[in-house]
């Protein structure tokens, strides 16, 4: 995996945690 791809990745699991908080 690309480290693109990685952060592509990360990015979206703090979108989804972020919204999971509230």
């Amino acid at each position: 995996m690309s480290f693109e791809n990685l952060k592509n990745n990360y990015s979206k699991l703090l979108e989804f945690l972020e919204k999971e908080k509230y």
